[in-house]
């Protein structure tokens, strides 16, 4: 008994004596490793750590990466259960980062800064660190200031909205995503964004399609895009895409007011990997020269409060839309954009019109050439939708 209860002890003692050589090689890193390390974990996070050591206690001071995200500071399930409580907890949000950007002053240039806000509270701060960032050459930049009003809990999309400034000052910029709207300056010392590989805008068009259409232009490089705007009704806008470098294009388009929409959209690229295209407006899509390898298409949501006179536009554009991407590789397409437009569903009839399958006159040439994978989502077991299942598997040559 006294040997085993040696033994046990002796075993006990290496375990922890090799917990403290763990902790020592951790401790004995070099401060740019360790940096590296902290850089992969939110900005809150980091400066929390600092506590754990002496001689981490400012070395979060020169690291290059920064994420603020108000969500990380905010208890929503008990935030607006308490009253005045949310100008507060905003406050504590703004503090710590003006903070933490003074402390880091002295930085000549940062890789990333991510922010993130849920409210417009304080336009001067957001400037500020906004310009924090800019000022110091910052590689990759992704910010999200969302226009939401409090009393109405509502988004705010007006264009006369006071937007936070993004005054584009750096061409050191690779990744660059706008995801929400902002006052885009664009120095004229500015030639080119030489870096540019990734940028994602938010936009109410017409009112930002001139700024937009310029960034684009200014991209030589650009090879993922994504452009997301709400486009008016009344003023119909000309957006053109000529970027042979693309791979990669996402574009949303939501609509102000239901209606016939004149907008046109010209796509050339002749890299273009990848399409998805959301589209509420229906606008006429041009693509040139050739078909992406991949498409996701989903247009046509609100067809049903057309007026019957305005469903041939629409159609028209959706089958345009659909001819430019026939050749893809990979085709997903939504069932609204397949579906026939029709009003009956919102009538006060009594009739129950059952859907029919009508197969096409010929058989199309991918089913019998090169088609390697079907997915078909949602299927309730009507008649018309084993009628196209039975179709398909009889016509495919897998």
């Amino acid at each position: 008994m006294g040997s085993h209860s040696y033994i046990t002890r002796s075993k006990a003692k290496r375990r922890r004596n090799d917990v403290t050589v763990s902790e020592d090689r951790i401790s004995n890193l070099p401060d740019e490793v360790i940096g590296h390390i902290l850089s992969f974990l939110p900005t809150k996070k980091i400066v929390q750590m600092s506590v754990l050591s002496s001689r981490w206690r400012f070395l979060w001071t020169s690291m290059t990466k920064f994420y603020f995200n108000e969500l990380d500071l905010l208890d929503y399930r008990t935030l607006f259960n308490e009253n005045n409580r949310y100008e507060e907890v905003l406050g504590i949000f703004g503090s710590f980062v003006d903070n933490v950007i003074s402390l880091c002053d002295a930085l000549k240039s940062i890789h990333e800064f991510k922010l993130n806000c849920q409210q417009f509270w304080n336009l001067s701060c957001i400037n500020a660190w906004i310009h924090f960032a800019v000022s110091r050459n910052v590689n990759k930049l992704s910010l999200c200031v969302e226009a939401f009003d409090t009393c109405t809990e509502a988004y705010i999309f007006s264009p006369s909205t006071p937007l936070p400034k993004c005054s584009l000052t750096c061409n050191s910029l690779v990744v660059l995503k706008l995801n929400s709207r902002f006052d885009v300056e664009i120095p004229t010392s500015i030639v080119s964004f030489p870096h540019l590989k990734e940028l994602h805008l938010h936009g109410v068009y017409p009112a930002d399609l001139q700024v937009t259409q310029k960034l684009l232009y200014m991209c030589p490089v650009l090879e993922d895009l994504k452009l997301v705007g709400q486009l008016a009704h009344d003023k119909a806008i000309s957006f053109k895409i000529l970027m042979p470098t693309l791979k990669r294009l996402i574009i949303h388009l939501l609509v102000d007011k239901f209606g016939v929409h004149k907008h046109r959209v010209m796509i050339s690229t002749r890299n273009l990997q990848q399409l998805e295209i959301v589209d509420e407006t229906v606008a006429q899509f041009v693509i040139r020269p050739l078909s992406p390898k991949k498409a996701i298409i989903d247009v046509g949501d609100y067809l049903v409060f057309y007026a019957d006179h305005e469903l041939i536009d629409a159609v028209c554009h959706a089958y345009l839309l659909l001819a430019g991407v026939a050749k893809a590789e990979f085709l997903s397409v939504s069932a609204n954009t397949m579906a026939e437009p029709t009003k009956d569903e919102y009538d006060d009839i009594d009739i129950d019109i059952e859907p029919v399958w009508i197969p096409p006159k010929s058989v199309p040439h991918c089913l019998s050439v090169h088609l390697k994978m079907i997915h078909i989502q949602n299927l309730d077991g009507r008649r018309d939708q084993l009628e196209l299942v039975k179709y398909l598997l009889k016509k495919v040559k897998f």
